[in-house]
């Protein structure tokens, strides 16, 4: 269909929910997180944020690049999503980690992330494992 390029990832938080949204024609695969109208603010709020950290983007937080206003809205789960957010894959959720010889490393990984993100004078305000990814490349 005309939405083929643009799959949910089924995972949702307080204003938005997770695409995987691909440029078929360049080979391009990101990730969007949608919100409705009435959110557009808060996603506003958090793009700022991530201007703020752009000297670690690609580093400790993934890439940003900014959000549109979709032509015609995405209707999924009960919810109309017509502004989208776009970054570059960040990797898994570490709630996922099942191998225990990787979490001695990920608390390091995850520590270093938040004092660079502390660094730039940002608080997240919601640090806990469900909102945290991880990347092994």
């Amino acid at each position: 269909g005309y939405d083929a390029d643009c799959a949910p990832l089924h995972r949702s938080g307080s204003r938005g929910s997770l695409f995987k949204v691909r440029l078929t024609s360049h080979g391009y695969t990101l990730v969007a997180k949608g919100v409705e109208g009435v959110d557009l603010v808060c996603l506003q709020h958090e793009k700022d944020m991530y201007d703020q950290l752009q000297p670690i983007q690609g580093e400790y937080v993934p890439i940003c690049l900014g959000i549109i206003d979709l032509a015609l809205p995405y209707y999924y789960d009960s919810g109309i999503w017509v502004h989208f957010m776009f970054l570059s894959w960040a990797g898994q959720p570490i709630l996922d980690c099942v191998d225990p010889a990787m979490k001695a490393g990920i608390a390091t990984a995850v520590a270093m992330a938040y004092r660079a993100v502390h660094k730039l004078r940002v608080l997240h305000h919601d640090a806990q494992p469900r909102n945290i990814l991880y990347n092994t490349t």
